[in-house]
C-alpha cells in the first residue's frame, strides 16, 4: 500500500513539475512589449530619416533652379508692330561691357526732354508692356524700355550682376545720344535694378513700382521652411541702398499684392530719405497695379514727371 500510494503521489506531481515550464506562446507573450517599442523605435528613425531626405532634396532643387524661379522669362524676339514704327519707336540693340547684345525700343516725347528708362519685372518681355509705356510716354516723357539678358531676343542668362550690366547699357545709350533728365522706373524685379543704378549715377528721379526691401526677405515669406538666407544667389538687398537716394523718388503699390506684400514696399519707402511719396492703390494687386485705378496712376506719374522737367529747366539743366 505503501508503494501504492507512493505511486499515486508520483502521478499527481508531475502536473506540478510541467506547470513551471513557460510554453513558446507564453515566452512571446512576455517578450512583445519591448519588441513592440523596438519595432515603433525603427519606424520612428526611418520616418525622420525620410522627410530629412525629403527636405534636402527639397534645398538642393531651390538651389539649383532658383534662378528659372525667379527669372521666368520669354526668350522670344519682339518686333514692333506697324502703329508703333509710324509713331517713332526705334528699335535698339545694345550691348554690354561683358559683349552681350540686348534688345530695347525708345520712343521720345515730342513734348520734353525728360527721359523714363524702364526696367520691368521678373516675367515675360518688353513686348508684355507695350501699352503701358505708351501711357508712360503720354504723360510727356521718352521711354526707353529694356529688355534684360535673357529676355525678349537679347542674348545672354540672366543673374543679379547681368541685369546691373545690362542697366548700364542702356543708361550708357541715353547719356550718350539724349540730353535732359532721367528718370528711372523699376517694376516689381526691376525695382532693385533700378535703386542700384541710382547708387551709381545721378539722376532726377526715381519711381518704384510693386517694389521690395530685399528679394530674400519676400522669398522667406513665400517659403518659410527654407534656408532662404543661405541659398539664395541673388539678393536685390534695395533696402540697403535705398537710404543714399536724395532724389525725388515715387512709390506705387497695391493693397492686394500677395506676390509682394505690402509691407515689403512699405518698408523701402519708410527707409528712403525725402523727397518722396507714397501711393498705395485699393484693390490692386501685384501684376494689375497700374490699370485697376489707371487715371490715378497716371495722374500722379504726369505730376512727377512735370516737376522733374520744371526743376531740371528752373537748374538751366536742359
Amino acid at each position: 500500500m505503501d508503494e501504492g500510494r507512493f505511486a499515486v503521489t508520483s502521478k499527481k506531481s508531475e502536473p506540478t513539475g510541467r506547470s513551471e515550464e513557460r510554453s513558446p506562446s507564453t515566452e512571446r507573450e512576455t517578450a512583445s512589449p519591448p519588441a513592440r517599442r523596438r519595432t515603433k523605435r525603427s519606424w520612428l528613425r526611418r520616418l525622420a530619416l525620410s522627410f530629412t531626405m525629403i527636405y534636402l532634396l527639397l534645398c538642393a532643387a531651390m538651389f539649383f533652379m532658383q534662378r528659372s524661379l525667379l527669372y521666368p522669362r520669354n526668350p522670344e524676339h519682339v518686333s514692333l508692330d506697324e502703329k508703333e514704327l509710324a509713331a517713332g519707336v526705334t528699335d535698339l540693340t545694345l550691348t554690354t561691357t561683358d559683349g552681350i547684345k540686348l534688345k530695347a525700343w525708345y520712343q521720345p516725347s515730342p513734348h520734353s526732354d525728360v527721359t523714363i528708362l524702364f526696367f520691368h519685372g521678373n516675367g515675360g518681355h518688353r513686348g508684355y508692356r507695350r501699352e503701358f509705356c505708351q501711357l508712360l510716354r503720354a504723360q510727356g516723357a521718352g521711354v526707353l524700355a529694356l529688355d534684360y539678358r535673357g529676355y525678349g531676343g537679347s542674348e545672354g542668362t540672366p543673374s543679379e550682376e547681368g541685369l546691373y550690366l545690362d542697366a548700364e547699357a542702356a543708361f550708357r545709350w541715353i547719356e550718350e545720344n539724349i540730353s535732359g533728365p532721367i528718370i528711372l522706373m523699376g517694376e516689381s524685379l526691376g525695382s532693385g535694378v533700378a535703386i542700384e543704378i541710382a547708387r551709381r549715377h545721378q539722376v532726377d528721379g526715381l519711381i518704384i513700382h510693386a517694389g521690395y526691401s530685399s528679394i530674400t526677405e519676400v522669398a522667406k515669406n513665400h517659403f518659410p521652411l527654407i534656408p532662404i538666407g543661405t541659398l539664395l544667389r541673388d539678393r536685390y538687398d534695395s533696402l540697403s541702398k535705398i537710404e543714399e537716394l536724395h532724389c525725388p523718388k515715387l512709390f506705387f503699390h497695391g493693397k492686394n499684392d500677395r506676390i509682394i506684400p505690402l509691407r515689403f514696399g512699405e518698408r523701402l519707402f519708410l527707409a528712403a530719405p525725402e523727397p518722396k511719396k507714397w501711393i498705395a492703390i485699393d484693390n490692386a494687386a501685384h501684376n494689375d497695379l497700374w490699370f485697376t485705378d489707371l487715371a490715378k496712376y497716371f495722374a500722379e506719374v504726369r505730376i512727377f514727371v512735370d516737376a522733374i522737367a520744371e526743376s531740371s529747366k528752373s537748374s538751366g539743366n536742359n
